[in-house]
This record gives structure tokens, sequence and C-alpha cells, in this order.
């Protein structure tokens, strides 16, 4: 099977202070990222007109804005996974920052002969506020036969 496209569906609560550094991280991608969906889940802060704002200055991507008026980061992300239309779908937070080669290496991965149904990990390390750090990363892969 050869995947084609990407959602990333991101909850967001009270974010922000951490919504530039993920929306960065996005428009950064080596492989863009085919539709965005960020969920409000009820913030009480600038949030969601940061990602309002965030739409309107990339009108190239694909951002969808909703609402889940049900308490909690995973009614947020089942909101979104209900409305993703893309071969792949995954999650992250909204005070993550995504490596400029997330997305082409997720790709890559459910793109390879060996049939994946998940795949996670972690990533510790970057650049943050233009102090350079090491980057590590690890990935775990889940799948039914290799």
């Amino acid at each position: 099977m050869s995947y084609k496209t990407i959602s990333l569906v991101i909850p967001v609560y009270n974010a922000e202070d951490d919504l530039e550094h993920l929306f960065s991280s996005i428009l950064f991608q080596t492989r863009p990222i085919d539709e965005i969906i960020l969920v409000d889940n009820g913030s009480n802060d600038s949030s969601m007109s940061k990602c309002e704002e965030f739409r309107e200055r990339h009108p190239e991507l694909n951002i969808i804005l909703i609402k889940e008026t049900k308490k909690g980061p995973s009614a947020a992300r089942n909101s979104g996974l209900r409305i993703a239309s893309s071969d792949i779908l995954a999650l992250t937070d909204a005070d993550c920052m995504l490596d400029k080669n997330w997305c082409k290496n997720v790709m890559h991965r459910f793109n390879m002969d060996i049939f994946y149904d998940i795949i996670g990990g972690i990533a510790t390390g970057m650049e943050i506020f233009g102090k350079k750090q090491t980057f590590n990363s690890y990935t775990e892969e889940f799948s039914y036969y290799y």
C-alpha cells in the first residue's frame, strides 16, 4: 500500500505561549502536512485567535479549526480524528515542536514494505530560543506482521 496524505490532529487548551513554536515547526517541514486540524478544547486565553491568525497568514496550508466542548485531550483528539480525511492520521500536542523531517519520516515509515498500524516515539532536544541542543529520537513501530 502506498500512502499519499497525512492529517495532523492537535488538541489546543490554553496554549498561547507554545503555539508559535509549534507553528514554526509545521512551516519548516521538509514534506508538507496535508491537513492540520486544530481542536479548541475550551481555551480561555488567546490560543484560538492565534490559531485563526496562523490559518489566515498561511492560506496555502489546509488548516481546519474546530471546537470540542467535552473536556480533555482525548475528547479533542477524537473530534479531530473523526473529521480527518487523510491516509495517515497523526497526533501531537500544542506544546510540541516537530523535527523538520517529522512528516517526511512518518511518510517514509508508512510507505515501507512492512505493514505498520502505528508508529510512535519521543524526541528530545533541538534549537530552542537560539540555544542549539543535541537531537535524539526514538521510534517504536507496531504492526500485525513483519
